[in-house]
């Protein structure tokens, strides 16, 4: 320290903190908390200690490091005033994240690398209720993501953010994806609602966008290849994802959905999926299945509606209506051939009747096939379908519809979920000529639990019809079969 003619001083500032919290309320009233601050200046005060210009110096935050200067006046006032530039060239985007305090540094599921630019100014009053103005702008480049193991989910992004008027602009954004790029703009508004609008570009090939995303090693259908482009833009507020809406198309070519007990995949040559707000819809898609060719329609509406942090809102997901068409369908094509007396079907239905199953109880025949129930699907909704000829041999059934009914239930008690209509209006053929024989009586829906509870006998058929419609199940000798 040195004084001055003028009364002034010199100073060579070296000073820390700890438990520092940040906050720069409306936008981020909560802030950070817990950090490590600590600077090293070379500044002038003013007499009296009213002022004190900073000619350079830094600032270092949990171990990130920006250059600063500038000047702050009333440093004995309660409200101060600042004018600071903060400022750093080829900041490590890995660093950044490693300097976040460990209650943060959990939610982070990502990896990242790059560099960051920063130059932005920081002007106004900061004091009990006031904060300064923060503009200027900060630059990506060569950023990328990776979750895990995964391969990388974004690679070589580049992109501008400037802050203006308590807004963030982000201009040419572009990034590689998995077989494929994604360009977008879009602004983040700092206050209060946090609201955000962006526009997107982008293709991707599906398998691999599946397999960066962590979706590839989770049970249930999955893409294994095809391309996904989609065109559009969406619009919401950070506090309340599930008011997002998105309007645009997503397109698919060539794609292939596997599943674990498929032998050959579900092919869908093209397909256009429309978005508009918060509703989904595609209309007559065809989708190879084997040697066969379902047609497919269908909408899923409150497409964001399980966002919601606190399961506030008119339902607990999303919502589908749909329907198949299909002139015949093999399902051995699909499945592959029975090979077990003593599959799926037959150890659930015996543990929804509560009786053994050849001796045993239905419980250790999972155990032995390593079986598990299927988990909750989170959307809800209903899937009417009509095949004109259904193939699991020895059976074929003949003119099949059917509506299968899906609530969304927050706690499932029993494996049976939901319930599945059904007709088969023309004829049941097997390969027991004494199958099937039938036993009728007016029924106004058909639900596992209440079938199970009259423990139908194998080798009947039972079917009835009521103001509601028809109604069949068939239970043939040996390969238990709803139809």
């Amino acid at each position: 320290m040195a004084r001055m003619e003028d009364g002034r001083l010199e100073l060579d500032i070296g000073a820390g903190a700890e438990g520092v919290r940040f906050a720069l309320p409306p936008a981020w009233s909560r802030g950070i908390r817990d950090l490590r601050v600590q600077t090293n200046l070379r500044a002038v005060a003013g007499p009296g200690m009213e002022w004190l210009e900073i000619g350079n110096g830094t600032i270092t935050v949990n171990g990130l490091t920006l250059a600063v200067q500038g000047r702050v006046d009333s440093l004995r006032s309660p409200r101060r005033h600042v004018d600071l530039r903060l400022a750093g060239d080829g900041v490590d985007l890995a660093q950044v994240l490693e300097a976040l305090p460990d209650s943060l540094r959990g939610t982070v599921p990502v990896e990242a690398w790059g560099t960051l630019g920063v130059d932005v100014v920081a002007r106004g009053r900061i004091g009990p209720g006031e904060y300064p103005v923060v503009e200027g702008m900060v630059t990506v480049r060569g950023a990328g993501l990776r979750r895990g193991r995964a391969r990388s989910l974004l690679q070589d992004a580049d992109a501008d953010v400037r802050l203006s008027e308590g807004t963030a602009r982000a201009t040419g954004m572009r990034a590689r994806l998995p077989g494929g790029e994604v360009s977008a703009s879009g602004e983040l508004v700092l206050d209060s609602t946090l609201s955000f609008r962006v526009e997107l570009d982008a293709n991707a090939e599906a398998g691999g966008l599946l397999e960066a995303t962590g979706g590839a090693t989770g049970q249930g259908p999955r893409a294994r290849s095809g391309i996904l482009v989609f065109e559009g833009r969406a619009r919401g507020v950070l506090s309340r994802p599930a008011a997002t809406r998105v309007d645009g198309e997503l397109r698919m070519r060539d794609l292939e959905v596997m599943d674990g007990r498929l032998v050959t995949p579900l092919v869908i040559p093209t397909a256009v999926v429309r978005l508009e707000g918060a509703e989904a819809r595609w209309e007559d898609v065809a989708v190879r299945a084997g040697d066969d060719e379902l047609r497919v329609s269908g909408t899923v509406t409150d497409l964001f509606a399980g966002l919601s942090p606190d399961g506030v809102g008119a339902t607990a997901g999303p919502v589908v209506q749909a329907t198949a068409r299909a002139v015949r369908l093999d399902l051995d094509a699909l499945l592959g051939p029975v090979r077990d007396q003593v599959g799926y079907g037959r150890i659930a239905w015996s543990r929804l009747a509560e009786r053994p199953l050849a001796g045993r109880a239905p419980e250790d025949w999972a155990l032995e096939r390593e079986l598990r129930r299927p988990g909750t699907l989170p959307v809800g909704g209903s899937l009417s379908f009509r095949i004109d000829s259904l193939t699991r041999r020895p059976y074929r059934f003949d003119a099949v519809e059917g509506r299968y009914l899906r609530r969304v239930l927050r706690r499932v008690r029993r494996a049976w979920h939901g319930k599945r209509r059904a007709a088969a209006r023309r004829e049941f053929r097997g390969a027991v000529p004494a199958e099937p024989v039938a036993r009728r009586g007016p029924r106004r829906a058909i639900s596992g639990r209440q079938l199970a509870a009259r423990r139908p006998r194998v080798g009947h058929a039972h079917a009835g019809s009521g103001p509601r419609g028809r109604a069949r199940l068939a239970l043939p000798a040996g390969h238990p079969t709803a139809s």
